[in-house]
């Protein structure tokens, strides 16, 4: 069982939905520098790093090739690595292949599931939040193609790895589309409230998710709801020093 325990010098820093572009569309390189700069920023106080899933918009890794344009972002985070600060990386649903890059040659620890770290006496189960809506049968099937290791082995060999962003940034585009047609732009939150409290029951006391893009600090009958929001646009970000988690905006 992992176990933490932070403070205001020891921070744990949680970010999710940075969506950040590796095709070279014009505005990447403004989205990627801002999340250096959140790296830069955080650095000196950080001892826990929680990568929430969906931190590019399209992440696929062949046996040879990984997105050049996030190099730069990865080794900064390698460096908290270095200075012996856990990098937790979530696959969320924009993540279709970590094959051994992140991990073996960074030193990332993966998660292709729930994480259910101690922090700072609290119980707490970490996932994206991905395939948590229950009702949502329609992308329950798909995660389960896109996580295929045939599916993936096929998908690498056959296509070139050029032609592979391309689709992924459609395949990325048309989930906007969808978005755009709530309210707000955002997938309504009620099911990954709802099933928070279902986890919660199983006796955790902080269940902390991604992927809806609504920042959220909740206390629900059995514990607390946490959702940092998201990086893409609002540039939002969490940080745990102690207490509850905390939303903070980058300036």
């Amino acid at each position: 069982m992992d176990s933490f325990n932070t403070s205001p010098r020891h921070r744990a820093l949680i970010v999710a939905d940075a969506h950040l572009p590796l095709d070279g569309r014009p505005g990447g390189e403004e989205e990627l520098a801002a999340f250096r700069d959140l790296l830069r920023a955080t650095r000196k106080d950080t001892a826990l790093v929680i990568l929430l899933g969906d931190i590019f918009d399209f992440w696929f890794e062949w046996s040879h090739v990984i997105p050049k344009r996030a190099v730069p972002l990865l080794y900064d985070l390698h460096d908290f690595v270095r200075d012996g600060v856990e990098v937790h990386f979530f696959a969320g649903n924009h993540d279709f292949r970590l094959h051994g890059f992140l991990d073996a040659e960074l030193g990332f620890r993966l998660h292709m599931d729930a994480w259910t770290p101690t922090i700072d006496g609290r119980r707490v189960f970490i996932h994206h939040g991905d395939g948590m809506d229950a009702t949502d049968r329609r992308y329950l099937i798909m995660k389960r193609l896109f996580r295929d290791p045939a599916a993936q082995r096929t998908f690498s060999l056959t296509l070139h790895p050029d032609l592979a962003m391309q689709i992924g940034r459609m395949t990325s585009s048309l989930g906007r589309r969808r978005q755009s047609g709530y309210p707000d732009g955002k997938k309504p939150d009620g099911p990954y409230i709802e099933r928070a409290e279902e986890i919660l029951r199983r006796g955790y006391d902080l269940v902390i998710f991604g992927h809806t893009h609504h920042a959220r600090l909740r206390q629900l009958a059995d514990g607390w709801y946490h959702n940092p929001g998201p990086f893409l646009r609002e540039r939002r970000y969490s940080v745990i020093e102690g207490d509850l988690p905390r939303g903070e905006v980058l300036s």
